[in-house]
């Protein structure tokens, strides 16, 4: 058996300080019950896990590329960036 937040954690002490807290811990409980359901669902279904695994492939690839694309952009270097080309240009103009 999957133990859930509720059961891991002492939160009653917390659910009677407040309304806003109990609303949160209820929250909790929802998004825990929830994703603890998807993993039985996940244990069950191999075709469920390879496309999860496809889908975490496919946005690793896709946030590398933006990355990738943002790092080798074709802006122009300011001087107080640590153009090395700047730092050429100040050495030349000592010789």
């Amino acid at each position: 058996k999957v133990v859930g937040i509720m059961e891991g954690m002492d939160w009653e002490d917390m659910n009677r300080s407040t309304p806003g807290k109990a609303k949160l811990i209820k929250y909790v409980a929802k998004v825990d019950n929830w994703s603890v359901g998807i993993g039985h669902e996940m244990k069950r279904n191999p075709m469920l896990r390879a496309g999860f695994l496809v889908y975490l492939i496919l946005i690793h690839v896709w946030a590398g590329g933006i990355v990738a694309w943002h790092a080798h952009s074709f802006e122009v270097e300011h001087g107080d960036f640590g153009s090395y080309r700047h730092m050429e240009q100040v050495h030349k103009k000592l010789k």
